[in-house]
């Protein structure tokens, strides 16, 4: 029997509902997926579960045959995957490492395909590009020689880290390509990579200040999605779908997304998602200067980050909770607060460089608005570099309305100080700035 098969088997016996095994710490929903063998449940809930149902762990991840037990090492390589995705990376690659010693696995077999992956998972997060990519060519032949070309193909994808690093998108282009070209080769029809295809080339797209295009890719995500019933990753597609239409002032689909997105997460029981999800939600009630909205939304996330292992949470996050709560702040006419929650920044243009695009420009708003509460404090000197900054930095994602937006301040304040001749530069700036996102999009 499977897992969940297990599971429901001694469900049953024990004349227990759903709702019941599941109690506090799961969803039923979440227990149904795994029962059906929709979803595979976390170390965390199935050690729960095991307590539950009154048997040992090993009950559910060993078995009984002399063969090689495919069903422990998949649950190994789960382990290692979550401590991956927690950024554990030397626990992941022990525990990858430990499975190689342990057991005698053929190395032109998809279970050591697997495992290369992962292990290149781990290198490509510590910038070892040239050892990832080494694991990453091992797993695409192996699933080749094994007319897995549908595995080959997701894997091939996971080249772009090295030129998503480098901020080269042709080239990530080109890879993604390549990718589908592969995937066609194959006699069936892979959902999990046409989808995956399509998230990624969405990241790419808006990067390169495709918006519109961007959002007919998530639309076709989307629609796949709900034609094969397969919802991988969707609360992801609804909050790069949200971000599009923040960017577009398209503000009532914004609402409807990130509606969607919050359902989604909630049902995966992915907190890290909600967490970016409720982020995004202040963002735009910041945007629309409603702050007592935004800060509601923030004291949400605040309480999901403190519920959650810090190990889990990127850093990144934290950045750009403190800047849109300086933005609250800001609005309000609070300003002291302001600047004490922009003090626990940790402005790093090397950290965020690999960054996704609007990620690295949310970083570096927070110095524009550093100096607009340094300026209603009366330190204007400082004001105008710290705007200056945010402005060097986030001119090196392109333009965006951000940028057009920081010209603007910097136009105000010089205003302010009577230059008006530095004041109509700037204002021109960011007007240029306008007339060619419009031209753009």
């Amino acid at each position: 029997m499977t897992i969940g098969e297990k599971i429901k088997f001694l469900r049953k016996e024990k004349k227990l509902t759903q709702s019941q095994l599941a109690g506090k710490k799961m969803t039923k929903s979440m227990l149904s997926q795994i029962e059906n063998n929709n979803a595979m449940p976390s170390m965390k809930n199935l050690k729960y579960i095991a307590k539950a149902l009154e048997k040992p762990l090993s009950y559910f991840i060993k078995e009984d045959s002399k063969a090689l037990p495919l069903k422990e090492i998949k649950y190994k390589l789960d382990i290692a995957k979550e401590h991956i995705d927690k950024y554990q990376i030397d626990e992941g690659i022990k525990i990858l490492e430990s499975i190689l010693k342990e057991f005698n696995i053929d190395k032109n077999t998809k279970v050591y395909a697997d495992i290369m992956c992962k292990l290149a998972d781990c290198q490509s997060f510590l910038k070892n590009f040239e050892k990832s990519e080494e694991y990453l060519k091992k797993s695409i032949n192996i699933y080749k020689d094994n007319n897995l070309y549908s595995y080959a193909a997701k894997t091939y994808i996971d080249l772009i880290a090295r030129y998503w690093d480098e901020q080269n998108f042709n080239e990530c282009l080109i890879i993604l390509n390549k990718a589908k070209e592969m995937h066609d080769k194959s006699t069936s029809n892979d959902v999990s990579f046409k989808i995956k295809y399509f998230q990624i080339k969405s990241l790419i797209l808006s990067s390169i200040g495709k918006i519109h295009d961007t959002i007919n890719i998530l639309d076709k995500s989307i629609k796949l999605s709900k034609e094969s019933g397969i919802y991988y990753k969707s609360d992801e597609v609804y909050k790069t779908k949200s971000l599009m239409n923040i960017l577009l002032e398209n503000y009532d689909e914004f609402l409807k997304n990130i509606k969607k997105g919050k359902q989604f997460a909630k049902f995966t029981e992915n907190n890290i998602s909600l967490i970016s999800l409720e982020l995004i939600t202040a963002l735009y009630y910041n945007e629309l200067k409603q702050p007592k909205k935004a800060l509601k939304h923030l004291d949400i996330t605040n309480e999901l980050i403190n519920n959650e292992d810090n190990n889990y949470i990127d850093f990144y996050v934290k950045d750009i909770f403190y800047n849109e709560k300086a933005k609250s702040y800001y609005h309000l006419k609070e300003y002291k607060k302001g600047l004490k929650e922009l003090s626990k920044c940790s402005y790093s243009d090397s950290k965020y460089k690999s960054k996704y695009i609007y990620d690295y420009i949310y970083l570096w708003l927070g110095k524009v608005y550093e100096g607009l509460i340094l300026f209603e404090l009366n330190d204007k000197e400082k004001a105008i570099t710290s705007i200056k900054k945010g402005i060097e930095m986030i001119e090196k994602r392109g333009n965006t309305k951000y940028l057009a937006f920081s010209y603007k301040q910097l136009s105000k304040i010089y205003s302010k100080l009577n230059n008006y001749k530095m004041a109509y530069q700037y204002l021109n700036k960011c007007d240029e700035i306008i007339e060619k996102i419009n031209k753009k999009v």
